[in-house]
């Protein structure tokens, strides 16, 4: 009687195949189907784009170093968009929305500041080799040579005294013939000639600047206004790696071949 009891009481829990089961009255049998729906439902994948587009982002102040690796935030740009779109659409499935906003916001910013660095540094040199130029004018219109052979290069200075048949060699430097040479230039002429009717006052009509190169190189145009505007010369500096500052490497009047020789 007792073990007929005891089964009478127990509770049978039948398999959970779309039917329900109570323990004690308190639970359904569609409990871990409906858990394990909710947790598949939840479940989202990284995006490998988004993944991709801050990698891109990271590597964007490459732009910074190189004008031709603004293709890095430009593809940043792209692929960062690309995985937020995709995202979007994936209703969920999906995930690294943040990572594609960083990846977007870094190559924005790099690929911004890259040609505006290159705007502000060849303005910063232009500023630079204008006022080693308008030094090294200074002292040629007031016919002090000597002290203006230390704004040249060596190129230029080979240029004051070159080698008399193409098949000699090179005259050693002399400090004394290189400025008298300078004083015979039509420029230096040109200059102490105006120098005699007032102080002379230069106007930048043109700049052009190459600082990517090894050797940075200014181009600057310059025109008399004080006492008049008869003379138009062109100087073109680079930047000394030797010393700091600006040389003289060329320089010419309007009309007139460059004062230059071949490195």
């Amino acid at each position: 009687m007792r073990e007929s009891s005891f089964f009478a009481n127990a509770v049978w829990v039948p398999a959970c195949a779309g039917k329900t089961e109570q323990v004690g009255g308190i639970s359904d049998c569609n409990f871990m189907a409906s858990y394990e729906a909710d947790e598949f439902e939840s479940y989202t994948s990284l995006s490998a784009v988004a993944v991709c587009a801050l990698l891109l982002g990271l590597a964007s102040p490459l732009a910074l170093l190189a004008p031709l690796m603004v293709v890095v935030p430009l593809a940043g740009v792209i692929v960062a968009l690309l995985a937020l779109v995709r995202i979007g659409n994936s209703a969920g499935a999906l995930s690294g929305r943040k990572l594609a906003y960083w990846g977007l916001a870094l190559s924005i910013l790099c690929g911004i500041a890259s040609p505006l660095r290159v705007s502000v540094r060849d303005n910063l040199y232009g500023r630079q080799a204008d006022r080693t130029a308008r030094a090294w004018l200074d002292l040629l219109s007031k016919n002090e040579t000597r002290p203006a052979l230390s704004y040249l290069t060596g190129n230029a200075m080979v240029g004051l005294n070159p080698p008399t048949s193409p098949d000699s060699p090179r005259p050693e430097p002399d400090p004394q013939i290189d400025a008298l040479n300078l004083g015979k230039h039509e420029l230096v002429l040109k200059l102490r000639e105006e120098a005699l009717h007032g102080e002379i006052e230069f106007a930048l009509r043109n700049m052009t600047c190459d600082g990517s190169a090894i050797n940075p190189r200014v181009a600057l145009q310059y025109q008399t206004v004080k006492p008049d505007d008869s003379l138009t010369l062109r100087v073109v500096l680079l930047r000394s790696l030797a010393k700091p500052g600006w040389l003289v490497d060329s320089w010419n009047l309007e009309g007139e071949t460059a004062h230059s020789h071949p490195h």
